[in-house]
């Protein structure tokens, strides 16, 4: 993010152009130059470097993930096997996914990263699954619209607040609404929602994958959401 931190004025009336430390500025900016130009010039050395970080810091994350998972085990609120194991096998095809992109930026190879960060999962997995509860999943709600398939019609989220704008006021209304319902849960959830909207997913699978990413159930939300977007003619609905 290309801001100045910590910054005391943040979200407040007080954050104006005068109290930007223009040293602090500078430094972001040189920052963002050096980031953007190995990203463009970065070849297979470059490439197989960061395969190599991001299979470091995948493990990582597997750890402390199965690790928490084993230590709030005992707790009410704690996840059941199949709750992790669902978890597990979504962070390995994401993080694999992950891997290959990086062919977009020299023709490398992945699979053996691919092979051998999915054979640690599994590997860490065997070590913990017998140390979680075996608790039921809980069933996720079947919502009238969850079946429409969702394709955005942008390739980046969609920033609709101008389209909003001139729709009437009962419309305006429901988005206000929509958005801080979202708001107060975690607002970056409408961003992964629109992510998966690739014209092969459900509003319900699409659900699914947020709940994956962010432990949150907003099938109904997104229903609405979805709703309302193919309205503002901003993604399409079949069903």
């Amino acid at each position: 993010m290309v801001i100045q931190w910590p910054d005391r004025f943040y979200h407040t009336s007080a954050d104006t152009p005068d109290r930007v430390d223009p040293q602090m500025l500078a430094r972001v900016g040189r920052l963002a130059a050096v980031y953007a130009y190995w990203i463009a010039q970065a070849g297979r050395k470059e490439a197989q470097w960061l395969a190599r970080e991001m299979s470091a810091r995948f493990r990582q994350r597997i750890i402390g993930a199965l690790q928490e998972a084993v230590t709030r085990a005992g707790d009410e609120e704690g996840e059941g096997r199949e709750t992790v194991r669902q978890r597990l096998d979504y962070w390995i095809e994401r993080h694999q996914e992950g891997l290959r992109s990086l062919r977009r930026l020299a023709p490398i190879s992945v699979s053996t990263w691919e092979a051998q960060d999915a054979e640690f999962a599994h590997s860490e997995w065997a070590h913990v699954a017998d140390l979680l509860p075996d608790r039921a999943t809980v069933d996720r709600p079947k919502v009238e619209g969850g079946e429409a398939v969702v394709r955005r019609r942008f390739r980046g989220p969609a920033q609709v607040e101008g389209a909003v704008a001139r729709q009437d006021a009962a419309t305006r209304d429901r988005w206000w609404r929509l958005r801080q319902s979202f708001r107060k849960t975690a607002s970056v959830l409408p961003v992964l929602a629109q992510y998966w909207a690739d014209g092969r997913r459900t509003v319900a699978e699409i659900a699914e994958r947020v709940q994956l990413e962010t432990d949150h159930e907003v099938t109904e939300r997104l229903v609405e959401y979805f709703g309302l977007l193919a309205e503002l003619e901003v993604v399409d609905l079949r069903v």
